[in-house]
């Protein structure tokens, strides 16, 4: 009996221990917590959060401007501003670039990627994979919230390649229009019912041939019409039809080249650069046809002061070379114009020839021939 007492008070005794010694635990705890809360320690648990499978877009037809919506969640407690989200390449656009996400909330923004291989700036193969990757940086005052990095990827399909990549015309007289048709050859990695063709450029024709039963090859043939005089920055729109008829992204092929006034000055200005004021500078030109066509010099006039001009020769023939004369008459720079008229095809044309000069005083060009000593004896002396 004695024992059993002994026994029940020995396991009271115990439990009593155990109370104490848990209530003991739990109050530390409580007071480390306080503590972490006064000192402001505590950690943060505002968050950015983008889902694995939104940052996937599987697989896709290359196109240059692929859309994708990529929802950014707030899983935190508190609000978070976005200052900006950077992209890691010109093949990535984003909108909005800036934005707020309050607690527990989520904002849509839109992608614009261009999948195509001269963008991404990945080999051209009929699959390829595609990465690009959006930075967000934090307001700074966003406390214990720190800037993140997502990564978009998937796969690429080309269904077709385009051999040349672009098309240049080179540099073209305007008198040598219509210009030679271009070739352009274009290979299909699927089996196509057909490709469109067509040129942003009204004055460019394409015509298109399958050079394959199977749908697997074309030729298109770049007739260009009469262009304008400057330079050609177009696009050949080409669009793969599937045999379902379904139209796939276009692909853009650059067309380039650059058209030429016939007739040319060499050089195309005269730039006399600094000289002193009363001083006269003489300067040859040479007029000349890109299409080699006789030309006849008819007169030469001139705007500004103290220019003239005159024909060395004075029978027609290929190339009229004219004499430049120009006195310094001002300080300063100084512009002015030969105005050379000529007679090409029965037709008068003229032609003109800018020129210009920066006059300066005796004074000022003497400090320039000793600026121009001194450089050249540091540089002796570094040397």
């Amino acid at each position: 009996m004695n024992l059993a007492r002994h026994g029940f008070g020995l396991h009271v005794r115990r439990a009593l221990f155990a109370s104490f010694a848990l209530m003991s635990a739990m109050g530390v705890i409580s007071i480390v917590l306080v503590c972490m809360n006064v000192l402001g320690t505590a950690p943060q648990q505002d968050q950015l959060l983008v889902r694995p499978g939104n940052l996937d877009f599987g697989q896709a037809w290359e196109d240059s401007r692929f859309q994708w919506i990529l929802p950014i969640e707030n899983t935190g407690a508190g609000e978070i501003e976005i200052e900006d989200l950077v992209p890691s390449c010109t093949c990535l656009s984003i909108e909005p670039r800036t934005l707020t996400i309050p607690a527990l909330g989520k904002r849509n923004v839109a992608l614009t990627l261009d999948l195509t291989a001269r963008r991404s700036k990945a080999p051209e193969t009929e699959w390829r994979d595609f990465e690009a990757s959006i930075l967000a940086r934090i307001k700074k005052d966003t406390k214990n919230v720190p800037d993140i990095e997502w990564v978009v990827r998937g796969r690429v399909h080309t269904p077709i390649r385009v051999e040349p990549v672009v098309v240049d015309l080179g540099r073209q007289s305007a008198a040598s229009q219509p210009l030679t048709p271009a070739k352009v050859v274009v290979n299909s990695y699927v089996p196509l019912n057909g490709l469109v063709a067509k040129s942003d450029a009204p004055l460019i024709q394409i015509e298109t041939k399958a050079s394959s039963s199977e749908g697997l090859a074309f030729e298109l043939t770049v007739l260009p019409g009469a262009l304008p005089i400057g330079p050609l920055e177009y696009r050949i729109v080409l669009t793969p039809v599937l045999r379902d008829d379904t139209r796939l992204p276009s692909k853009y092929l650059p067309l380039v080249g650059q058209i030429l006034d016939d007739i040319q000055a060499s050089p195309p200005q005269v730039i006399l650069g600094a000289r002193e004021v009363g001083d006269i500078v003489e300067e040859t030109i040479t007029i000349y046809s890109l299409t080699h066509q006789s030309l006849k010099v008819r007169g030469v006039t001139s705007e500004g002061e103290g220019l003239s001009g005159q024909v060395l020769e004075s029978q027609p023939f290929a190339h009229p070379v004219i004499s430049v004369k120009q006195r310094v008459a001002k300080e300063h720079e100084q512009r002015g114009k030969l105005i050379v008229t000529l007679l090409r095809n029965g037709k008068d044309t003229q032609v003109d020839i800018p020129v210009s000069y920066l006059g300066m005083t005796p004074h000022d060009s003497e400090t320039a021939r000793r600026n121009h000593q001194q450089l050249e004896e540091q540089n002796r002396v570094i040397k």
